[in-house]
């Protein structure tokens, strides 16, 4: 409101002075008030054609002549510069689209640092291997975030409210990948000798694509993170919200996610957490495996 204020209190200054760089570096210029409206909207601020004549201004890419131009400037302080691009910043439309996406951020990332098993996966993973399976299966997270995100704005979850069988059929299948991915886990870790534990850190039989096979099978596993996205949209964005917010919420999202994992696995990936890891290693993937069980338990009984 105080940037409204300021601007409102300081157009006419601006148009006065500015009537004559408009008129020069945008070709014949009458002072009408039909004309100004081509550069001003009370509703928007500076339209386009104006943001445009100052970026040409500003990149010296004017078609006047040098004793034009310096005449041109001598009428403008810089003040009223810094004011015209304040104004096209600071656009009602622009605030309030940052509004939105800010909501988004705020209350995505609370989500995403909330402990799941994209987290569990991540971190074990980032110990067990190395830092760049670990950084692979946080791409194969960013994706499933993406594509959750799209449901979301498509409307998935009117989708799943109209059929229930698939939604329901979908939960199911990602428990029990879920349940199957915790099985494994303790079973590997039952096979698992003394001798074992002492080995590399990545094996030759674990490459990056199976991480990223892995963060993406485990982001996608559960289908809540529809909904949920769908929520945050209902809540945070309007009713229909334009192609650009809907794009640069989704965008928002997955660097949110990818940032966090990322610091996920340079943190699990430091050289005494793997050395402590491989001392209790038989221990931590049995409780990482119950985890994964317990998650997948989880969403298989919830209803809704």
């Amino acid at each position: 409101m105080q940037i409204a204020g300021r601007l409102d209190a300081r157009k006419d200054e601006w148009l006065e002075g500015g009537h004559e760089f408009l008129r020069a570096c945008g070709g014949p210029y009458k002072h009408d008030s039909k004309k100004l409206q081509t550069f001003w909207s009370q509703s928007c601020g500076w339209k386009p054609r104006a943001a445009k004549v100052l970026r040409r201004r500003a990149y010296g890419r004017s078609r006047l002549p040098d004793q034009e131009v310096g005449r041109v400037r001598a009428g403008l302080s810089p003040s009223h510069f810094g004011l015209v691009w304040l104004s096209i910043v600071a656009s009602p439309g622009i605030l309030i689209m940052l509004s939105h996406l800010l909501a988004v951020a705020s209350v995505w990332l609370v989500a995403a640092v909330s402990p799941g098993p994209n987290f569990l996966v991540t971190a074990r993973i980032a110990v067990a291997r190395s830092r760049g399976a670990g950084l692979a299966a946080v791409c194969g997270i960013g994706i499933a975030t993406a594509i959750w995100g799209v449901c979301g704005l498509a409307g998935i979850k009117a989708l799943f409210l109209a059929a229930p069988w698939a939604y329901a059929a979908l939960k199911l299948a990602g428990a029990g990948y879920l349940i199957y991915s915790g099985l494994r886990l303790i079973v590997l870790a039952e096979r698992r000798s003394e001798a074992d534990g002492a080995l590399a850190v990545d094996p030759r039989g674990f490459s990056t694509w199976r991480a990223f096979w892995i963060g993406l099978a485990t982001s996608l596993a559960n289908p809540r993170s529809a909904l949920s996205v769908a929520s945050i949209f209902a809540v945070a964005l309007p009713a229909q919200p334009s192609l650009t917010l809907g794009v640069a919420s989704v965008v928002l999202m997955v660097a949110i996610s990818v940032g966090w994992y990322a610091c996920v696995v340079w943190l699990f990936a430091a050289e005494a957490v793997s050395n402590g890891y491989r001392r209790l290693r038989r221990a931590i993937d049995r409780l990482a495996g119950g985890l994964l069980i317990l998650f997948g338990a989880k969403l298989a009984l919830e209803r809704g």
